[in-house]
């Protein structure tokens, strides 16, 4: 699933889209003269694909996620009209509004149908039956009263029935039935099973769910625990798709996303028809990952080095013009500035500053900032932490890194600064990470991704 943008050459105007599909499958959509025209597609009417520039700019795991993030790059390039090509806000699409359904309502009052279109469709419908019959109508009252439970493979979700499952991936009913009747097949890009009909779903959902929605991290974290100590050594092979779903006891379509995370996060590579190779490669000092939006603390526990904090400034402020153009928030929004030591193996190394709206991050505390602000605004505030933009640079050190850092015979610092934005588009956080250019090394795994018009 993945959010793409289609930008015009020659005027610079965008649009925004969403897709199950591969991209490719989606632009010979757009290009398909049998279809409906939207706007875009009169575009590339007019003007050729070949002058326009199109490319995936993220990819999702739920169809929420997929909903939320469309309208978040739509209001973001500023791409719906008349300053680009999208007719809407994204999402589900286009809500009608109580007025316009009054003035449709309005418009078809009084209509009368004349006698040349009456007859027209009589004749279009003569001869035509459509008798059900005894027997029919008692399967189909039977198939009715009886729910088929459907599982979602990749999450392990159980669902009392297709209509149901349907409902919570946003796609048609036939196109779940399809999918499990034919498990090469997705529904809503995930793969479905029937479960027997006397199945006790309660039963399931208290005694398998919990195993089951975690089977899939719980592979890619024993895989990923294996990369990491070199039981899998770099440039070495994991084991078979057939021999994972045997010590894991899973369907391949669960080792498959665990091997796709694997991907992602830069530990493997697979070639089409080849088997898995790991690129993995321990490095000596501390790493933290460009890619992800990773907490310190979550960094600690990765890199297995012991870690403190020191929370030397909490207070709230109001946003000058000098901070307003150096983080992004607005003149007179009211933060939280924060100021920690990260002490890694008892030196003080990093030096975090941070900037929290206080209307989205609130009671912020120092045990709060001193334990882990991330855990606080997703386990309780409920937050939905989606992207972040980063930039980094190598600086001068200052009287107050001075004053907190162990910096030793250095003059100058690697600073990581990021404006942090949650799932409705708005920015909460400007971070600004300070560290030691000996203990300093970030990493990430870049994808070339080509687009073939």
């Amino acid at each position: 699933m993945i959010i793409y943008k289609i930008e015009n050459k020659s005027n610079g105007k965008i649009y925004v889209g969403q897709t199950q599909r591969t991209l490719q499958e989606r632009i010979r959509e757009h290009k398909r003269k049998s279809r409906k025209l939207s706007y875009i597609d009169r575009a590339i009417k007019k003007y050729g694909l070949e002058n326009f520039i199109v490319e995936v700019i993220e990819e999702c795991e739920t169809i929420d996620e997929l909903n939320e993030r469309e309208k978040f790059w739509i209001r973001e390039l500023n791409c719906k009209i008349p300053n680009g090509y999208n007719l809407t806000d994204g999402g589900l699409g286009r809500v009608v509004t109580d007025k316009e359904r009054k003035n449709k309502s309005e418009s078809q009052k009084g209509h009368v149908v004349s006698e040349e279109t009456r007859k027209k469709i009589s004749k279009a419908n003569t001869g035509k039956t459509h008798v059900v019959t005894e027997e029919m109508r008692k399967y189909m009252s039977a198939m009715s009263a009886v729910k088929h439970p459907v599982r979602c493979i990749e999450t392990g979700k159980i669902f009392d029935s297709v209509t149901a499952a349907a409902k919570w991936c946003g796609v048609q009913c036939g196109t779940v039935r399809a999918a499990c009747r034919k498990n090469t097949r997705t529904g809503g890009g995930y793969h479905w099973e029937y479960l027997p009909k006397e199945t006790p779903v309660q039963l399931l959902e208290l005694a398998g769910n919990d195993m089951q929605e975690n089977k899939f991290g719980k592979i890619y974290s024993d895989l990923k625990q294996k990369i990491e100590t070199q039981e899998f050594e770099f440039n070495s092979f994991i084991p078979s798709e057939n021999t994972l779903t045997k010590v894991y006891d899973c369907s391949r379509s669960t080792v498959r996303r665990a091997i796709s995370e694997l991907i992602h996060r830069g530990y493997v590579q697979v070639r089409q028809g080849s088997r898995v190779r790991v690129i993995y490669e321990p490095v000596e000092r501390n790493v933290f990952k460009i890619g992800g939006i990773e907490s310190f603390k979550e960094a600690a526990a990765r890199n297995g080095f012991s870690y403190d904090t020191k929370v030397v400034r909490l207070e709230k402020i109001i946003a000058d013009a000098e901070i307003s153009s150096r983080t992004g928030f607005k003149s007179g929004d009211e933060l939280y500035d924060v100021r920690r030591i990260r002490y890694i193996e008892g030196k003080a190394l990093i030096l975090d500053k941070n900037y929290f709206l206080t209307s989205v991050v609130t009671e912020l505390t120092e045990e709060i900032a001193k334990q882990s602000i991330y855990e606080y605004l997703e386990n309780t505030l409920k937050i939905k932490i989606m992207t972040s933009k980063r930039k980094m640079t190598t600086e001068l050190s200052t009287s107050e890194d001075n004053e907190y850092l162990e910096l030793a015979d250095y003059n100058c610092l690697a600073i990581v600064s990021g404006r942090v934005f949650n799932d409705a588009g708005i920015q909460f956080e400007y971070t600004e990470s300070r560290h030691r250019p000996d203990y300093f090394c970030f990493e990430d795994t870049a994808t070339r991704r080509k687009f073939k018009g």
